[in-house]
């Protein structure tokens, strides 16, 4: 491996070591009992065991156990994996579970918590659906999808000053088979609009989860909404797909449909994707003098997406890993937005960028 090769993924690792991650899995054994398996990595290079705590679950056990040069893709990584079993001491809202330090201080920010919204009558979408984006069972489709729904509306809050009661319109742009916004008819107030390519998550979700307003859209802008009418745009795991050029005209129609006093949330891979989406030497070669990887430039599609109607010869550039530089995103998404934040590790190993609308 080259020099700059080498420079590249210690730097990436200096990130990761620097704002920490969490990723947890939560299973539900019963009415009440919860059993939690994961990993953790403590932030500020830190290597002390982290304690978990919770708002919404009473820890019975904690067993956590280091584990050094464990294998992420490309990367070996030193971490912690913990298990733990808890009871449910609340009957409704959301569980949250976060870390502290030894000292009793938070390890992480929101941003970096886990969330089981209790909305256990909602339609769970069947296996090959569920696969579709990326989930093996109705736990982690759960668990997954609360989370980073109810991480988007504590960004907002965080971001605009303003509560979630606020928000009058959310769309769910590329929702799937409505992972993320399923949670938000329980979390907020707010119509939910869910838009995507494929007719047949559209039908499931019209079908069982009739609150919101489900479309099916063409893959090129313009939608059917209106100017300047939308509190909240979240995208998760679409500009992950999308070639530069889709990437721009989507840019233009986002802008053109929120309020100037809203916000676009969209997550990208951008410093620890290739932690858990390894890229080759050549592909990391590009991206660092691009800040970009076009689809057509990648050797790998997708696995995640097998229940998709839509063929590879139908659309050739979907479905594909694409990454990004920070400074990219900065410059170039800058055109059409005010980019107010990179947020690494909010889904996984996806960033979050944190879009607002520029004052024309």
């Amino acid at each position: 491996m080259s020099n700059s090769m080498t420079n590249v993924k210690n730097w990436r690792k200096q990130v990761l070591f620097q704002i920490g991650w969490t990723k947890f899995y939560l299973k539900q054994l019963s009415d009440d009992k919860f059993e939690l398996q994961g990993f953790y990595i403590p932030p500020n290079y830190s290597s002390d065991k982290l304690k978990l705590i919770s708002n919404g679950l009473e820890f019975l056990d904690q067993t956590h156990t280091f584990e050094p040069n464990s294998v992420f893709g490309d990367y070996q990584i030193d971490v912690w994996r913990v298990k733990a079993t808890g009871i449910r001491t609340k009957s409704d809202g959301v569980i949250c579970i976060s870390t502290i330090h030894a000292s009793g201080n938070r390890a992480h920010s929101h941003f970096h918590d886990w969330f089981w919204v209790l909305n256990p009558n909602r339609a769970i979408p069947p296996l090959p659906l569920m696969q579709y984006i990326g989930a093996d069972d109705a736990d982690w489709f759960h668990f997954a999808g609360g989370t980073w729904a109810e991480k988007s509306l504590r960004t907002f809050e965080h971001f605009t000053g303003r509560g979630r009661e606020s928000l009058s319109k959310i769309i769910d742009w590329g929702c799937g088979c409505a992972r993320v916004s399923r949670h938000y008819f329980d979390l907020c107030n707010s119509q939910v609009v869910g838009l995507d390519i494929d007719s047949k998550v559209i039908d499931w979700c019209n079908e069982n989860l009739q609150d919101g307003q489900w479309s099916c859209i063409s893959t090129t802008p313009p939608t059917s909404l209106e100017d300047s009418s939308v509190d909240l745009v979240v995208g998760h795991s679409v500009f992950t797909h999308l070639d530069e050029d889709s990437q721009f005209i989507w840019l233009e129609e986002l802008a053109r449909i929120v309020k100037p006093d809203g916000l676009v949330m969209v997550t990208v891979l951008c410093v620890l994707g290739p932690l858990l989406e390894p890229i080759s030497n050549n592909e990391e070669e590009r991206l660092q003098g691009n800040g970009f990887i076009e689809p057509s430039d990648r050797k790998i599609t997708s696995t995640k997406h097998l229940a998709m109607t839509k063929t590879d010869a139908d659309y050739p550039t979907y479905h594909k890993g694409v990454f990004h530089m920070p400074e990219y995103l900065t410059k170039f998404w800058g055109d059409y937005f005010n980019v107010l934040s990179i947020i690494e590790g909010f889904a996984d190993h996806q960033a979050l960028v944190v879009l607002k609308k520029k004052n024309l």
